[in-house]
């Protein structure tokens, strides 16, 4: 991880020296302290086993029912890319061909603001909470969470018209991401994401909670009147809606659990899409064959 980190600083011209063995280049970064690593040295390269990203897909506006939760621990660059790849894969994507045929996929929240959302809620997180950095994905927005509160006496506002100074919550951290041009050292992150989300015409808020701090993307829902009923699953494809199901009744469930779960208003509309397909193809039994209406 160190050699490639060096080689993407020395090809952006951030850093001059090259690799030679890892005590001499952390000594350079100012990353060994009494011959110890330094806390951020620790958490930006190593896999520290109790910093997670926690990752969810919920099927409403709100957290009742989810679609999917995962978790994802390594490196902070490591639990960036996580973040990042889970959010591509549960935001939709529209198809734009050009006149020369060539195929562009636009995502509905530029990937750019959600690099530098993540980016910036890893460098600003507090590292001594016990909280982890979240990802909470609505059926009408994304969420992006740190556990590190905002700089006192400032607000969002300040960075988005460009007048706020770069405040590092952890120095080094920023410093490290700098040198590799992840981030800019002058408090740009945040005008950065106002203005690609408002090119993109993505409507974006920054929140400061009591014990941290979110960048809220908001999506278009979509609502549709039609038969098949659309569901709560609408970000999946009908295959993986299937392996979800199948995956969430490992645990015996009842059936009103599973359509809730599936996200299906209507019972009607449950049985045709996923019930009797799954009883009919073997993959899904009922618990008590022998009395379909028992209530378990």
């Amino acid at each position: 991880m160190l050699k490639k980190y060096i080689q993407r600083a020395n090809l952006v011209e951030r850093i001059s020296f090259t690799f030679t063995n890892k005590i001499n280049v952390l000594e350079k970064l100012e990353l060994i302290n009494d011959e110890k690593l330094t806390n951020a040295a620790r958490v930006y390269f190593y896999r520290m086993p109790h910093l997670h990203i926690q990752m969810a897909v919920f099927a409403t506006r709100e957290k009742s029912t989810f679609i999917d939760i995962s978790r994802g621990t390594g490196s902070v660059p490591e639990m960036i890319a996580i973040g990042e790849d889970y959010i591509k894969k549960n935001i939709r994507w529209r198809v734009v061909i050009e006149k020369s045929m060539q195929r562009d996929e636009i995502p509905e929240i530029p990937v750019v603001a959600i690099r530098e959302a993540l980016m910036n809620s890893f460098c600003h997180r507090n590292y001594r909470s016990t909280q982890n950095n979240e990802i909470a994905i609505y059926s009408n927005r994304v969420e992006i969470y740190n556990p590190g509160t905002f700089p006192e006496e400032l607000s969002p506002h300040e960075f988005i018209k460009g007048g706020g100074h770069s405040i590092k919550r952890n120095p080094k951290i920023a410093d490290l991401m700098y040198y590799v041009k992840d981030i800019e050292n002058f408090g740009t992150g945040i005008k950065k994401i106002s203005d690609t989300c408002r090119n993109a015409g993505v409507k974006v808020e920054f929140r400061i909670e009591k014990l941290g701090f979110s960048v809220i993307f908001y999506r278009d829902e979509i609502h549709q009147n039609i038969e098949p009923e659309i569901d709560s699953m609408q970000t999946l494809s009908y295959e993986q809606r299937i392996s979800m199901i199948l995956e969430f009744c490992v645990q015996p469930r009842t059936l009103k659990e599973i359509q809730d779960f599936a996200g299906i208003k209507t019972r009607q509309n449950f049985s045709k899409m996923y019930l009797t397909p799954l009883l009919n193809s073997g993959k899904l039994r009922m618990t008590h064959p022998d009395n379909p209406n028992d209530k378990r």
